[in-house]
């Protein structure tokens, strides 16, 4: 289960998988048991400037995920202040 909420520039993205989806992906979440809780931070590409590839390097912003891995389910909560994501990237028109 995949849910998303816009606020002004914050996106907010939670993600929720459990081990007994019907639903099989190529890449399998659930190889090994464990437990934990993680932090990572990346980049992204913001909107300033996305329909301009080649000043993609100048307009990279953070994304922050948070989740938590249990035995059966594993969650987490991804956030960005002015990141572009797939369904807002079919949106922009290319020049």
């Amino acid at each position: 289960m995949v849910g998303k909420i816009k606020i002004g520039n914050l996106t907010l993205i939670s993600v929720f998988k459990h081990r007994f989806e019907k639903k099989k992906t190529l890449r399998s979440d659930f190889r090994d048991w464990s437990l934990g809780l993680w932090f990572e931070r990346s980049m992204i590409v913001g909107k300033k400037d996305f329909s301009n590839t080649k000043k993609w390097g100048d307009g990279m912003v953070n994304s922050y995920t948070i989740g938590m891995d249990l035995l059966i389910c594993k969650f987490w909560i991804s956030w960005d202040f002015g990141g572009m994501h797939l369904e807002e990237a079919k949106k922009v028109p290319k020049s």
